[in-house]
């Protein structure tokens, strides 16, 4: 099951992506407010209950994509953590400690929607 948090009509929500379309989770009787607290408060089984047998609320093109987590605390990220990095890197001594980043919580943009490059900057960086 593919879960996204979504905003149609100034109205937040979450809900199951199909291939037909978007099962808003969110609007359901009892149900978790955020796609954050469906994922602490829910477990599998209990998310495919939710959407079994149901049609799709809206079609995906009228929905705008947000970012899955829309209330994170902080972003710790890792960089060239993966096990093929020297392939990348021309084969240079891996490093003592590992690459680590940080994101900001408005920093974060949700599927197919653009990200914007800072003006300071002069490319994205691959992370």
């Amino acid at each position: 099951m593919k879960l996204a948090t979504f905003q149609t009509d100034n109205r937040h929500s979450y809900g199951a992506v199909t291939t037909s379309g978007v099962i808003d989770i969110g609007q359901l009787p009892e149900t978790p407010s955020t796609l954050h607290a469906a994922l602490i408060e829910l477990n599998t089984e209990q998310l495919a209950a939710l959407v079994e047998s149901r049609s799709p609320d809206y079609a995906l093109d009228d929905i705008t994509y947000a970012p899955p987590v829309t209330d994170p605390e902080k972003i710790i990220c890792i960089g060239v953590n993966y096990v093929n990095r020297n392939e990348e890197y021309d084969d240079t001594a891996l490093p003592p400690y590992p690459s680590v980043f940080l994101r900001t919580p408005g920093s974060l943009v949700g599927h197919l929607q653009p990200i914007v490059r800072p003006p300071e900057s002069k490319q994205f960086d691959y992370e």
